[in-house]
């Protein structure tokens, strides 16, 4: 080793890269929750406490291994439950989907 080098890991590791990754998926998360709840109606509050939901899957790491769109359709599903809004989850192929049934 020269004088006055300290030892690196190598060039391609990045010690911010799960900061970066998170900061991603998160507002990843938060244009596609904003993007279904609009389809749904969603008022802005519903929106916030979805993201807020997502946000600690997010922090304990139970979106790892599953599908964006499923985790998304389960933090809707959980705002839609408590708040009391007129959605349902229905199991469509191939996806998730929330439906309205106050007609």
């Amino acid at each position: 080793m020269c004088a006055g080098k300290t030892p690196s890991l190598g060039g391609g590791f990045h010690v911010n890269l799960g900061k970066e990754s998170r900061a991603q998926t998160l507002q990843n998360g938060r244009r596609h929750i904003h993007h279904l709840g609009s389809q749904l109606q969603l008022n802005q509050h519903c929106l916030d406490t979805a993201f807020n939901f997502f946000k600690m899957a997010v922090s304990k790491h139970l979106t790892r291994g599953r599908k964006m769109a499923h985790v998304i359709a389960a933090c809707l599903y959980l705002v839609c439950r408590t708040e009391g809004t007129p959605h349902i989850l229905c199991y469509g192929s191939p996806s998730w989907f929330l439906g309205d049934y106050s007609n």
